[in-house]
């Protein structure tokens, strides 16, 4: 569906921030519409219980992730600790951690249901 649409000239972003969600659509198509339908059907058809191995595998690298915080550079680390003091709001990596070590696939189908 992405791959088509981006040859078509069609984007699509999903990002998130303290505010929401926010979806942008864009591209010069008169079939931008008929794009936007699809997207949000995906989105709202979502079921992560359905990929479990990928489940865990995304959990297993964010965790890495946050493991490896204290390899980062020391502007890295800085802009971090920024955040966190400038940001609300805005969670510490202890926090991530034990967040992580309890979510569970339900949870983010339960979220997803919530959200769409």
């Amino acid at each position: 569906l992405l791959y088509d649409a981006q040859i078509a000239g069609l984007v699509f972003q999903l990002n998130s921030s303290a505010r929401g969600i926010r979806l942008f659509f864009g591209g010069y198509d008169d079939r931008l519409v008929d794009f936007a339908r699809a997207v949000m059907g995906a989105l709202v058809a979502f079921d992560p219980s359905v990929d479990a191995a990928r489940f865990s595998a995304q959990c297993d690298v964010l965790g890495r992730e946050l493991e490896s915080f204290t390899s980062q550079q020391p502007f890295q680390q800085a802009g971090y600790w920024t955040g966190l003091a400038t940001a609300r709001p805005d969670f510490s990596l202890q926090q991530l951690k034990e967040a992580l070590a309890n979510v569970k696939i339900a949870d983010i189908g339960a979220f997803a249901n919530r959200l769409w």
